[in-house]
């Protein structure tokens, strides 16, 4: 248990050098990313036939974006716990840089605080980059995150577009019907989240109706 305290104390100093360096900009999260990721992968075993952290991002996305409630399991949060305690974890790194994003935007929302645009992009686009050198497939919930991500940063055609495109891949994923839906007032997309899925947490997070 120590150990996991330590880990993400570890992630939370990352993120918050990243303000007390002053990086704002994209160009430098991005050089502060280069940086980072380059020192994780050092430390972790790379193994492109282990799926493990492909199938935890992807059961958490299952669990906290797709269902309705948007719950993780304690199943899926004892392997987070277990795979970031584990030092021979294969494939860590992936782990570690999308605890970096989700700790990001925990840390500024807990603070009253809007999410460091150029930081989201980056980070975002980093984990992207490894999921494919990897496993050559990226998982849904990082297509959901380089969303807002994109939104965030006000790249809100390049959002709608890959809004379209992650559509056809995964044409049966709610969050990013709501995110259709608010971002073009689509009828359609409306009355199937309404109809099909009004107990969904985003749909009543942002009232749609």
């Amino acid at each position: 248990m120590q150990h996991k305290h330590n880990i993400m104390r570890f992630i939370a100093f990352l993120v918050l050098c990243l303000f007390s360096t002053n990086v704002y900009s994209q160009f430098n999260a991005e050089r502060f990313l280069d940086s980072t990721v380059a020192d994780l992968k050092t430390q972790s075993k790379i193994d492109k036939n282990d799926l493990q952290m492909f199938l935890l991002l992807e059961n958490f996305y299952s669990e906290a974006l797709q269902s309705e409630k948007g719950e993780l399991s304690p199943q899926t949060a004892q392997k987070i716990n277990s795979y970031l305690t584990d030092t021979k974890t294969r494939n860590r790194h992936l782990l570690i840089l999308f605890l970096m994003y989700q700790e990001h935007i925990s840390e500024t929302a807990a603070r009253g605080k809007k999410p460091n645009a150029g930081y989201q992009v980056s980070c975002i686009n980093h984990l992207e980059k490894e999921m494919i050198s990897v496993y050559q497939k990226v998982p849904t919930i990082v297509y959901i995150y380089k969303i807002e991500a994109l939104q965030s940063a006000g790249h809100n055609g390049e959002a709608n577009s890959l809004i379209e495109a992650s559509l056809k891949q995964y044409p049966t994923s709610i969050p990013l019907k709501v995110y259709k839906y608010l971002s073009s007032k689509d009828e359609t997309t409306k009355n199937d989240l309404v109809k099909n899925h009004p107990k969904h947490w985003m749909v009543q997070q942002f009232e749609i109706k």
